[in-house]
């Protein structure tokens, strides 16, 4: 979602000008920002290759995919961060230098850039739902997140994507500039922008912000109450006693250390996808009501960060978790190592050691949050 059109209209001076503030006359397609088009086709192929690998290790990798309702909802993420790479970036391109010059055309290109903001905002919408219900319902979770009703959900949250991204294709918009050619802010009526940060961006930021500040409750009052429990319970001899008895009584176990840690990352993600896409949108919205005008560097700027969240999630995703960090490099030894034996292609009963090692492993430590 360009913005850089608006500010150069500010900037430019004469007689000539389109309801939009640009310059009438001008050649279609404009010269090439070089700065411009190298950042967004940088930020463009690392989104198309990282989220192809958080895809592929999802589908493919059996570390992750043991995980698969939780999986599908950062697979849909991930979907929508791909489409960024694949399609909002080449369109923000063709954007900048006014292309393509059929309304139609145009205003469809439009609306499916908005259509890939909403689908990302709306899957961490659903992604924190799931960690809601994981970890404050440990014990209910298999029973209440089906795979069905995940997918359901994924579906739903794609198709009010939809609706609400093309809106402006279906009349709220300014109409047919008066020259054939395609530039954001000829096209979206900026009202419509307003609507949709007061609509979309503000309610789902605030109920991810009230689901995470109840999942961190539900962790703290999950610990007190294991610890509680696992000194009611024995008194053990020594600390390492003392942790693995917590560790055993904490509610589900295993599996609620691994719904808290899934949850962790997923926070990690949300928060960095409202850091990254507030500031343009916020500057929209302002603009609807307003004729503030910013330098069009550090409008540019906004409009690389809400590329480069998608770009840089997939790195999050390792930073935050061991399981993705551990199918990373499982993938790059089979890519770049093919000569060397990798754990992909040890015996099944080898596999099985390693992991019964490892959880023996996690058993002994203490679980820190």
């Amino acid at each position: 979602m360009s913005s850089a059109e608006r500010g150069e209209a500010n900037q430019t001076e004469g007689p000539l000008l389109s309801k939009a503030g640009i310059p009438l006359g001008i050649a279609i397609p404009k010269p090439i920002d070089v700065q411009y088009y190298t950042v967004e086709s940088v930020i463009g192929i690392m989104a198309i290759l990282g989220n192809l690998l958080v895809l592929y290790v999802i589908s493919f990798r059996r570390g992750l995919r043991k995980g698969h309702v939780s999986s599908l909802f950062i697979a849909s993420l991930a979907v929508a961060d791909l489409a960024v790479g694949l399609l909002v970036c080449p369109f923000a391109l063709l954007n900048s230098v006014g292309l393509p010059k059929d309304y139609t055309l145009c205003i469809s290109m439009q609306c499916i850039l908005i259509w890939a903001a909403a689908a990302s905002i709306y899957s961490c919408v659903v992604v924190s739902v799931d960690r809601f219900i994981a970890v404050t319902k440990p014990h209910m979770y298999q029973v209440i997140m089906t795979r069905r009703k995940a997918q359901a959900l994924v579906a739903a949250s794609w198709m009010l994507a939809f609706i609400i991204g093309f809106i402006p294709a279906f009349g709220w918009n300014l109409g047919r500039p008066e020259e054939a050619r395609c530039f954001f802010i000829e096209i979206v009526d900026f009202h419509y922008i307003a609507f949709f940060f007061c609509v979309v961006i503000v309610p789902s930021s605030l109920l991810v912000a009230v689901l995470y500040i109840l999942i961190f409750i539900s962790i703290r009052k999950q610990l007190r109450q294991g610890g509680r429990n696992a000194a009611a319970n024995e008194k053990p001899k020594n600390k390492q006693t003392i942790s693995k008895n917590a560790y055993q009584n904490r509610a589900g176990g295993k599996r609620w250390k691994s719904e808290v840690q899934i949850a962790k990352v997923l926070f990690l993600i949300v928060v960095f996808f409202y850091i990254c896409w507030y500031p343009l949108l916020l500057y929209n919205t302002i603009m609807a009501f307003s004729s503030v005008s910013l330098p069009i560097a550090f409008i540019n700027c906004m409009i690389y960060l809400t590329h480069a969240n998608s770009a840089i999630n997939p790195f999050l995703y390792a930073i935050a978790s061991k399981e993705f960090r551990h199918e990373y490099k499982a993938v790059f030894r089979k890519l770049f190592c093919c000569g060397k034996k990798s754990k992909d292609m040890e015996s099944p009963s080898a596999r099985a050691k390693a992991t019964s090692s490892q959880e023996k492993s996690e058993g002994k430590s203490s679980d820190t949050l």
